[in-house]
């Protein structure tokens, strides 16, 4: 494909997201540019389709391929287009997967560049799932199955997002409360954007000097979600790593000290982590995974034991209710 040069910055371009490259249609209207020498050229023309063979041929340039930052806009308007068509049917499984599955596709657009713009769009996307979510209760005993195998921060954030937009129906969570519970868990991992991706993605154990600045990103994400106005979800993103003990990370919070909100979403966190694709472990079943919570968090007294015991119950729903 024939690249031409072009009058931009890298500062009015935004890295192409991975997962909206291979979703393809969503890219019809937006141009794509090729880094080439430390300078942007046009790789794809606006209403040219993203075809079979572009992809095979865009493979092992995907880290050099950019979209124009005002473009994000066309992208997540066509993702809004789809959600409100998902959001007119009954949420079988099969809805509810589609569902997720855009909701993935927004994270990966908007978290590139997490600033108060796409954070507002992060709120009222969340917002108008966790009400369609609120209509359909028993939506919550379906959500389990829609969980994607792979490995990128947006999945694993919409993975849980998933869970916790069912766990918290299961727990009694309505109204205002359920919202900002909801939209809390989609940008409770927003800090990890500035967590270099060879320390996210390595392939083993990280060093000591990496575990570190992988723990600074309940820090980092309260900082961003505080400069953008959204101060009411930074207790989860901060806190959803503290320990009933203490042992926890940043503040070593104790006991009730934890937010409910955010043990909420830390046993969601733990079991995606753990039943998700990771680059150093294959993904373990639903019964290894809520073992090896019991053993290393639960019998240490790391989570609450009642908290423990719903989130049981609420996945053996999950998998014996269609």
């Amino acid at each position: 494909m024939k690249a031409e040069e072009v009058d931009l910055t890298i500062d009015s371009l935004m890295p192409l997201p991975e997962k909206i490259l291979k979703e393809g249609d969503l890219l019809t209207d937006v141009e794509i540019y090729l880094m080439y020498h430390g300078r942007p050229v046009l790789y794809k023309r606006k209403g040219v389709p993203v075809t079979k063979s572009f992809l095979l041929e865009s493979a092992e340039l995907l880290k050099n391929l950019y979209i124009k930052r005002e473009d994000t806009r066309i992208i997540v308007e066509r993702i809004h287009q789809r959600l409100l068509e998902l959001y007119n049917k009954e949420p079988d499984l099969k809805v509810l997967r589609e569902v997720f599955g855009e909701m993935g596709s927004l994270m990966d657009t908007v978290l590139a560049l997490p600033n108060k713009e796409n954070l507002d769009v992060v709120k009222r996307f969340t917002g108008e799932l966790a009400g369609y979510m609120e209509s359909h209760p028993d939506s919550a005993y379906l959500v389990a199955f829609t969980l994607k195998k792979d490995f990128t921060t947006s999945l694993h954030i919409s993975n849980v997002g998933a869970l916790v937009s069912g766990f918290a129906l299961h727990l009694g969570y309505k109204g205002e409360d359920y919202k900002k519970l909801v939209i809390s868990a989609f940008m409770h991992d927003v800090g990890k954007i500035k967590v270099p991706d060879e320390i996210l993605k390595k392939p083993g154990k990280l060093t000591d000097e990496e575990y570190r600045i992988m723990k600074m990103h309940p820090v980092w994400g309260a900082d961003i979600l505080k400069s953008t106005g959204n101060i009411e979800h930074v207790p989860v993103a901060l806190f959803h790593h503290e320990c009933m003990d203490g042992s926890g990370y940043p503040s070593g919070l104790t006991g009730d000290k934890i937010p409910d909100e955010a043990k909420i979403v830390q046993i969601c966190d733990i079991y995606e982590a753990l039943t998700g694709v990771r680059p150093y472990r294959e993904p373990m079943d639903p019964y290894e995974a809520l073992t090896l919570v019991r053993e290393q968090f639960l019998k240490k007294k790391k989570i609450d034991k009642d908290l423990y015991a719903d989130f049981v119950i609420f996945l053996y729903r999950n998998r014996t209710e269609d």
